[in-house]
C-alpha cells in the first residue's frame, strides 16, 4: 500500500483478528477505511492472514449492492495484507438499540434494506456467517433518511452447496454466538439459510433489545440455540404486526428445512404480507419526489421516443394543526397492560445525529409524531388506570345452638378471619323428635312409673335435663338389665363388601396405570435413543420406523405441558416416523391426536409446522382444512392451513381452491385469512390456466361482507389475471379509498403476466400520494425481481420503463442494485444514464455496477 496515497488518520476498531483504520485517499480526495490483520490476530502464519483477508476482499467486490460495504482496492505490502474500502459514518445497529428498540416503521424499513443485500449476496452463492448487530451499520442521506450497510465479510463464503463452519485454533466456532445457527455449533453443514436464521436474530433483538437466545454463559446460550427456547416475539412486541412477528419467527426456526430457503423468498412474503394490511397509508417512509432541475438529462434509451412530460402538480400544504389534548382513555384491558417492549428502553425511530445540519427527514418526524401521540396515550392510561379493590370479608355462617350475638365491627386484616374468642362449646343437640309431637313443657313432665303398661320409647334425655326427685325405697338396688347385642344388618354387610370390593378395582386400576405409564416412558426413552443415535448420524431425515403403541407415547410427550426440553427432537422424530410394518397410517394418527389434544394454542401451531408441513400427503388437507375451520384457535388454525398448502401444491389447483376461498369469507381472523390467501395464491400461481381462477374469486368479490375478504379477493385476481380482473383492479386503483389502492397495488405487483404492469408505472408517475408511490414502486420493483418465463429483451423493457420512473435516491439505488445482477447488454445503457446523475453517489455507483456488468457479460461470453 502506498504510503504517499493513504494517509492514516486513526483507529476506527478492532477485533479478535483484524484492525480498521481511517484513511484519506490522496488520489481520488476521499475518506476511507483500511482492514488490516493484526499481529498475533489467530492465524499461523502470515500467508494465512493473507489468504483470509483477500478472500474477504474479493468476496465483497464479487458484491456489487447500495446495502453491502463497497471495496475499493486490495493487495499486499511490507506490513501484510490489506483492504481499502467505503468508509461509512454512521452508527452500527446496536448502538442504535441501545437507546431504544425500534419502532415498527424502522423494522420494516431495514428488513427491506438488509434483505437486498442477501439477495445479492445469494445470487453468487455467498454465506456471511456472521451477521450480528454490529456488522449492521445504519448511515443517513442527505434527505435524512437512513440506510443500512452490510459489513465484516471476514468469515463470508462462497457456498454453492453447504460447507462447514470454519474453526480457531482452540476449536472454538468464529462467529458472535448470541446470533449464530444451531447447525454452526453442531458442525454440520452451513448454506445460506445459516444467514437467515441470523437476520432474523437481529431482527428480534432490534426489536426488543433482549436476545432471542440468551444464558448466563456460553455454553447455556448455546443449549437455548439447540433446544429452541425462544419467547414468542408477539408476546414482547404485541404492539407490531402480528404477521410482521410471525415473518421474524420463521426466519429463526430450529430445522433448517422450516426457514425461508433465501432472502429472495422472504423478501416476496414480508411484501405479500406487508400488501395485505389495508390501513390508510400514513406519510411516514418516503422522501419527497424531486421535480427535474432545468437542463437534467432525460431518460431516453436508443429505439425509444421521449414521452410526453406531465404538468407538473403541486399538492397543496395544509397549515400544522395544534396537536389536541389527550383524551382520557378507557381502563386498560389486561392485555393492554402486558409489557410490550423492553422495560428499560421504549421502541424510538433511528432519527439522523443531532448535527446533521438540522435537516430532519419527513419519515423521522412522522415517526416522532407517532413516539408522542403513544406517550400521550400512556400518561392517559396511568391516570385512569383501576386500583386495586380491597376484599370483601365472607360472613360466618351462625352456629344454631349459639346465643346471638351482637355484630362486630369488620377487622382491618387483608384476609378473611374467624374469630374465635368469647366462643363457648356448643353441646351436641339432641336427637330430633318426631315432628308430629310436640315437645313437652316442663311442667307438664309426667312421674315414672314401675308399674302398668311399657310407655313408647322416649328420646334419651341428657344427664342435665333428668329430674332430680327422689328413688322409691324398692328401687334403691335396681337389677341391671343385660340386653342382647344385636347383629350387624344384611344390608351394611353387603354395603362394607361393595365398598372393599371398589377399593381393590380401583387400586388395581391405578396400579395397571403406573404400570403402564412406566412401561410408555420406557418405550419412548429407547425411542429418544435411537432418535437421537440417527440424529448424530445424520440420517433421521431418512425416516424411523415406529409402531403405533411408540408413536402415541411419542405423540403424548411432545403435546405434554410440562416444560420439555425433548421436544425439538420429539418434532423431528414425528416429521420423518415410518410405519413399523403394523397396518398403521402415521399421518392419520398423528392428526387425530394433535387435533383432539389438550394442548396449549402453541404446542398445537409447533406440530403443525414442523411436522405436518413435512409429513406432505394429499389425505391430510381434509382433517387440517376441518381443524381450521372449526377450531378459535387463530395462530394454530393458521399453521394447519399453511400445512395443508403444502400438501396440495402439486395437485391440480381446482381441486381444493373452494376451500381455501371459502375460509377466506368465513373467517374474521386476519391472520387465518392471510393464510388461506397464500394457499389460494401458490395453487394458481402453479396453473396452467390461470383465468379460470378469475370468475369465482370476482364473484367473492362482490359479495364479501367483510373488507378483509374483499381485500383478499382483490389481490388474488392479480394471481389470476385477465380482462375481467384488470377491469375491476384498475377501478379499485382509481377510487378515493386507500385501503382500496393498497390492495389494488398489491394484485398488480404479481400480476399472472406482464400485462398491466404498465398501469402500475402510470400510477407511479401520477399519484401525489408519496407513501403510495413508495408501495407502487416496490411493487413493481418486486415483480421485476421474481423469476419468470420472459424474453431478456421484453425483460428489458420493463427495467427502462420502471428505471424512467425512478426520481429518488432510494429509487435509483434500488435500479442499480437490479442492474447490477444483471447478464445483458441492456442493461449497459441504464447503468451509464445513472452515472451521470447529479447526486454524486449515484453517479459513482451506476459507474461501478456498470465495470463489474460488462465484466460478468464478457464472462459469458
Amino acid at each position: 500500500m502506498s504510503d504517499e496515497r493513504y494517509e492514516i488518520k486513526g483507529k476506527l476498531g478492532e477485533g479478535g483478528v483484524g484492525a480498521v483504520y481511517q484513511a484519506f485517499d490522496t488520489q481520488l480526495n476521499r475518506e476511507v477505511a483500511i482492514k488490516r490483520v493484526l499481529a498475533g490476530g489467530g492465524y499461523e502464519n502470515q500467508e494465512e492472514a493473507t489468504k483470509h483477508l483477500l478472500k474477504e476482499a474479493t468476496a465483497l467486490s464479487s458484491v456489487q449492492h447500495p446495502h453491502i460495504v463497497t471495496v475499493y482496492d486490495a493487495g499486499v505490502d511490507a506490513d501484510g495484507p490489506y483492504v481499502v474500502m467505503e468508509l461509512i459514518h454512521g452508527k452500527t445497529l446496536d448502538e442504535m438499540v441501545e437507546r431504544g428498540t425500534l419502532t415498527w416503521d424502522d423494522l420494516r424499513e431495514i428488513a427491506l434494506q438488509s434483505q437486498e443485500a442477501l439477495i445479492a449476496a445469494q445470487d453468487l452463492n455467498l454465506v456471511h456467517r456472521d451477521l450480528k448487530p454490529s456488522n449492521v451499520m445504519v448511515c443517513w442521506l442527505p434527505s435524512g433518511k437512513f440506510q443500512v450497510k452490510i459489513v465484516d465479510f471476514g468469515l463470508a463464503k462462497f457456498s454453492a452447496v453447504p460447507s462447514l463452519q470454519t474453526i480457531d485454533h482452540g476449536d472454538a466456532v468464529f462467529g458472535s454466538i448470541f446470533f449464530m445457527a444451531p447447525e454452526q455449533f453442531e458442525r454440520t453443514p452451513l448454506d445460506i439459510r445459516t444467514d437467515m436464521y441470523a437476520m432474523g436474530c437481529l431482527y428480534y433483538y432490534s426489536l426488543t433489545g433482549e436476545y432471542p437466545f440468551n444464558g448466563e454463559t456460553a455454553a447455556t446460550v448455546m443449549a437455548s440455540h439447540l433446544q429452541h427456547h425462544v419467547t414468542p416475539l408477539h408476546e414482547l412486541r404485541p404492539d407490531i404486526p402480528k404477521w410482521g412477528a410471525d415473518w421474524i419467527m420463521w426466519h429463526i426456526e430450529r430445522n433448517m428445512d422450516a426457514r425461508p430457503k433465501d432472502a429472495r423468498e422472504a423478501l416476496e412474503r414480508f411484501l405479500f404480507l406487508d400488501k395485505q394490511s389495508t390501513q390508510p397509508v400514513t406519510m411516514t417512509a418516503s422522501d419527497p419526489t424531486p421535480e427535474p432541475k432545468p437542463g437534467t438529462p432525460k431518460l431516453l434509451f436508443p429505439g425509444s421516443t421521449p414521452a410526453a412530460e406531465p404538468t407538473p402538480q403541486t399538492a397543496p400544504v395544509a397549515p400544522a394543526e395544534a396537536a389536541p389534548a389527550p383524551v382520557p382513555m378507557a381502563a386498560p384491558t389486561p392485555e393492554e397492560q402486558v409489557q410490550a417492549v423492553n422495560p428499560k428502553t421504549s421502541p424510538q425511530p433511528i432519527s439522523p445525529p443531532e448535527d446533521a445540519d438540522g435537516k430532519v427527514s419527513p419519515h423521522t418526524q412522522a415517526q416522532q409524531l407517532v413516539k408522542e401521540a403513544t406517550a400521550a396515550q400512556s400518561v392517559s392510561k396511568e391516570a385512569t388506570a383501576p386500583q386495586p379493590v380491597q376484599p370483601i370479608k365472607p360472613a360466618i355462617p351462625a352456629q344454631p345452638a349459639a346465643p346471638a350475638q351482637p355484630a362486630s365491627p369488620p377487622q382491618p386484616s387483608t384476609s378473611p378471619q374467624i374469630t374465635l374468642t368469647g366462643t363457648q362449646p356448643v353441646a351436641p343437640a339432641p336427637a330430633a323428635a318426631p315432628a308430629a309431637t310436640p315437645a313437652p313443657a316442663p311442667a307438664a313432665t309426667p312421674p315414672i312409673s314401675l308399674t302398668g303398661a311399657v310407655p313408647p320409647a322416649q328420646p334419651a334425655a341428657t344427664p342435665a335435663a333428668a329430674p332430680a326427685s327422689p328413688a322409691p325405697a324398692a328401687a334403691a338396688a335396681p337389677a341391671v338389665a343385660i340386653t342382647k347385642k344385636k347383629g350387624m344388618p344384611t344390608g351394611a354387610k353387603w354395603a362394607i363388601v361393595g365398598m372393599l370390593t371398589l377399593v381393590i378395582v380401583v387400586a388395581a386400576i391405578v396400579g395397571k396405570s403406573i404400570m403402564g405409564d412406566r412401561n410408555n416412558t420406557e418405550r419412548v426413552n429407547k425411542v429418544m435413543e435411537r432418535a437421537l443415535a440417527l440424529n448424530e448420524e445424520g440420517t433421521l431425515q431418512d425416516g424411523i420406523e415406529l409402531t403405533e403403541a411408540e408413536l402415541d407415547g411419542v405423540l403424548s410427550r411432545a403435546t405434554s405441558t410440562e416444560n420439555n426440553k425433548q421436544r425439538p427432537i420429539l418434532l423431528k422424530v414425528l416429521a420423518y416416523t415410518k410405519a413399523a410394518g403394523d397396518g398403521y397410517d402415521p399421518n392419520k394418527v398423528i392428526l387425530e391426536h394433535v387435533t383432539t389434544a389438550k394442548c396449549p394454542e402453541n404446542i398445537r401451531t409447533e406440530i403443525f409446522k414442523a411436522v405436518m408441513t413435512r409429513r406432505k400427503d394429499v389425505a391430510n388437507i381434509a382433517p387440517l382444512l376441518s381443524f381450521a375451520k372449526n377450531t378459535a384457535e387463530d395462530s394454530a388454525a393458521a399453521a394447519a392451513i399453511d400445512a395443508a398448502r403444502t400438501s396440495a401444491i402439486g395437485q391440480p389447483a381446482d381441486e381444493f381452491i373452494d376451500d381455501f376461498l371459502t375460509l377466506i369469507n368465513n373467517t374474521d381472523s386476519a391472520s387465518v385469512r392471510g393464510a388461506a390467501e397464500r394457499a389460494a395464491a401458490d395453487l394458481i400461481d402453479q396453473a396452467e390456466d390461470k383465468k379460470q381462477f378469475a370468475s369465482p374469486i370476482l364473484g367473492s368479490y362482490q359479495t364479501a361482507i367483510n373488507d378483509g375478504a374483499k381485500f383478499s379477493m382483490l389481490r388474488l385476481a392479480g394471481s389470476a389475471g385477465g380482462e375481467e380482473a384488470a377491469k375491476v383492479v384498475n377501478d379499485a386503483l382509481k377510487s378515493d379509498d386507500a385501503a382500496h389502492k393498497n390492495a389494488a397495488i398489491a394484485a398488480l405487483g404479481h400480476w399472472a403476466d406482464d400485462s398491466q404492469f404498465e398501469s402500475l408505472i402510470e400510477f407511479i408517475e401520477e399519484t401525489d400520494n408519496e407513501a403510495l408511490r413508495k408501495k407502487a414502486f416496490d411493487s413493481a420493483y418486486a415483480f421485476l425481481r421474481t423469476e419468470r418465463k420472459r424474453d431478456p429483451e421484453d425483460l428489458g423493457d420493463l427495467w427502462r420503463m420502471l428505471a424512467g420512473a425512478a426520481r429518488t435516491q432510494r429509487e435509483k439505488m434500488q435500479i442499480i442494485g437490479g442492474m447490477a445482477n444483471q447478464k445483458h447488454e441492456w442493461a449497459v445503457p441504464v447503468l451509464e444514464f445513472f452515472s451521470e446523475d447529479d447526486d454524486d453517489k449515484i453517479a459513482d455507483k451506476a459507474e461501478q455496477a456498470k465495470e463489474r456488468l460488462e465484466r460478468r457479460i464478457r464472462e459469458h461470453e
